[in-house]
């Protein structure tokens, strides 16, 4: 629904598409000098995957997130997304990688002196979109979200669901490979949360990768998704549907309840090993 179909070129000489859209190798990020927010971060999520990354509140969860829209570079490791290695690109090159990726965001960043329509129809003209694109793109994105009857109106006479949906729409209007949720139902009732979800969902089956940062283990447990958990800056678990079996988030809870306990009963001398592995000193400049 939300992506257009991309155009393709048979040929026996084309190299093989890696099926892999964004992929962390050994990712670590000081804001402080010797004090990291997130620390050997190792993950692939494939092209059309759905991923929920979990954790509370100073996990480390707003780091990802602005390492992979290139807002800030990690200290050490490779970050690959959509084939390009984000340590190497240019600042002119930034805002043209942002435009395969659609971003919503718990408080919408909305403009409230234009009307819905515009809204959308923005994202379309930051590309240079031909103005008859616009005009038939917009109408139909809105459609796709359920908004067709309120282009004219502004941000401030619509529900709070109605506002994510137009930034929803926004962030699918360009056709991106990825939608980056940022707490996309923090500000949102039950039944508003439900609608989000579920238009998400039906992104996802059309082929955007789709990956949801949250601390709502409720929303998490009942869709049963691809769970990525961080703790203090570190992946704790990455649980993955098998077997046609989602992932249990109460067995993860209690797999990492379990791993602190063990943490916390850790010896003096075996917690100075473990520092020293982590924190690996070649790491940091003197």
């Amino acid at each position: 629904m939300a992506r257009l179909a991309e155009k393709t070129t048979s040929s026996e000489n084309q190299p093989a598409v890696s099926n892999t859209v964004i992929s962390f190798n050994d990712v670590a990020k000081e804001y402080d000098k010797g004090i990291p927010a997130v620390n050997h971060i190792n993950f692939q999520i494939e092209r059309g995957e759905f991923v929920f990354i979990v954790g509370e509140s100073g996990s480390g969860k707003s780091t990802l997130i602005k390492l992979m829209l290139r807002e800030i570079k990690p200290t050490k490791g490779k970050i690959i997304i959509n084939g390009r290695d984000l340590n190497k690109l240019k600042k002119w090159q930034i805002a043209k990688y942002r435009r395969k990726i659609g971003v919503v965001f718990q408080n919408y960043r909305l403009l409230a002196d234009r009307t819905v329509y515009e809204n959308v129809a923005f994202a379309q003209r930051v590309i240079e979109a031909p103005p008859e694109q616009i005009k038939k793109a917009t109408p139909r994105m809105l459609s796709q979200v359920g908004l067709s009857s309120k282009t004219k109106s502004f941000p401030g006479e619509l529900s709070g669901g109605e506002q994510q949906r137009v930034a929803i729409a926004r962030a699918l209007i360009n056709n991106p490979v990825i939608l980056l949720a940022d707490e996309p139902t923090g500000n949102l009732d039950q039944k508003n949360t439900d609608e989000i979800m579920n238009l998400l969902l039906d992104i996802n089956k059309h082929g955007t990768t789709v990956i949801i940062v949250t601390h709502d283990h409720e929303m998490v447990k009942r869709l049963k998704k691809r769970v990525i958990t961080v703790r203090n800056g570190f992946i704790v678990s990455d649980h993955k549907a098998a077997d046609g079996k989602a992932p249990d988030l109460d067995d993860i809870e209690e797999e990492i309840r379990r791993e602190a306990e063990e943490e916390d009963n850790k010896s003096g001398d075996e917690m100075a090993i473990d520092y020293i592995d982590v924190f690996d000193t070649n790491d940091y400049d003197e």
